[in-house]
């Protein structure tokens, strides 16, 4: 295999979006799949991804807290 660098392959902001969109997708995997599974082996990683996530990007971490409280999110997660 090839290995591709992203950043001669699209525009800085084009990659940060498309982080912004896998790290919506996998939060959102996170809270409404994975918490409930009986097989909780991935939750550690995907847990430690997240955060990563968050500390290289506001907006991730800016949409992720706007997401928490909101109220049905928060009774979503709750049932």
């Amino acid at each position: 295999d090839v290995s591709l660098d992203l950043t001669k392959q699209a525009d800085p902001e084009a990659i940060r979006d498309a982080k912004f969109a896998v790290f919506r997708f996998a939060a959102q995997f996170y809270y409404t799949i994975l918490q409930r599974s009986s097989q909780k082996f991935g939750l550690p990683d995907l847990s430690r991804y997240l955060k990563s996530y968050i500390n290289d990007d506001i907006r991730c971490a800016d949409w992720f807290v706007r997401e928490f409280i909101n109220s049905e999110t928060l009774e979503e997660i709750m049932m």
